[in-house]
């Protein structure tokens, strides 16, 4: 399996979040947040086809703005509805100052 690592600067603060496109197109994009001081999760970022960047951090779920579908930031799993699929996650790290997300080169768009 081919992955790719991007990159972004390591400056998040506890609560934001940040898009990053890793892909040719627009909805090939992933949500990096920060929560709880040191835990950085990337997720896919559309829910029903809106912007989770847009929804609101709630503990250890984001909430989709649009239909207030809730997802576990850690694992992506859908915590109340309405939702059936969770969202797919990604491994990162930190490294020299910077956030490092590792993306499969394909098949990463497709269900967790």
């Amino acid at each position: 399996l081919d992955i790719v690592d991007y990159e972004i600067d390591d400056n998040l603060q506890d609560g934001d979040m940040k898009e990053i496109q890793v892909g040719p197109k627009p909805e090939d994009t992933v949500l990096v947040m920060k929560y709880q001081d040191n835990i950085i999760v990337p997720i896919k970022v559309l829910s029903f086809g809106f912007s989770l960047a847009k929804g609101l951090l709630v503990g250890d779920k984001i909430l989709c703005p649009l239909h207030n579908a809730g997802f576990d930031v850690k694992t992506g799993q859908p915590e109340q509805g309405p939702v059936i699929d969770g969202l797919k996650t990604f491994p990162v790290q930190r490294k020299n100052g910077k956030v490092v997300v590792s993306v499969p080169k394909t098949g990463w768009e497709n269900k967790p």
